[in-house]
């Protein structure tokens, strides 16, 4: 018996609970988040863990979370319409993370380049309200507006 592993037996004795800690996710790329087209409001941090897609939007600068939604494909982003993009969180009421986990089995195998559009609707506390903003992660923009999209190459496709 490893180290590891008898010391968690003997927390779980002691306590009646073990954390292990969780496979590692590598980042494959890490994107501005744009909030009204100037303001640097987080990023967006995409990752796999081996079985999944893992794509988390950070807010910094005391930026906080309203809405977020999520764009992933192999096709590149044509027309920008948050509201139908696949993966949506609404109603976060102000968190600094939100993250999506996308099993690989969701993902054409067949793909080693996925395009991702990060939208989110952002605040800012401020004296008497907030400060709201459309926000995207930094990528191409389209002809029309400025939503955004960039584009995350596997290492090898998803299983």
């Amino acid at each position: 018996m490893s180290l590891r592993v008898l010391i968690c037996a003997l927390v779980v004795m002691a306590l009646g609970f073990c954390v292990v800690s969780p496979v590692r996710a590598e980042v494959l790329a890490e994107q501005t988040l744009w909030a009204g087209r100037t303001i640097n409001a987080g990023k967006v941090i995409v990752a796999v863990d081996g079985e999944n897609l893992i794509i988390t939007y950070q807010t910094a600068n005391g930026w906080q979370l309203v809405n977020t939604h999520l764009y992933v494909s192999g096709d590149p982003l044509i027309k920008a319409a948050p509201g139908r993009f696949e993966y949506q969180h609404e109603s976060l009421g102000g968190v600094t993370t939100d993250t999506y986990v996308i099993p690989f089995s969701d993902i054409d195998p067949t793909i080693w380049t996925v395009y991702i559009a990060a939208h989110a609707d952002v605040q800012l506390p401020k004296a008497g309200g907030y400060q709201e903003e459309t926000a995207w992660g930094e990528g191409w923009t389209l002809e029309k507006g400025w939503a955004m999209y960039f584009a995350v190459t596997f290492r090898e496709p998803p299983q």
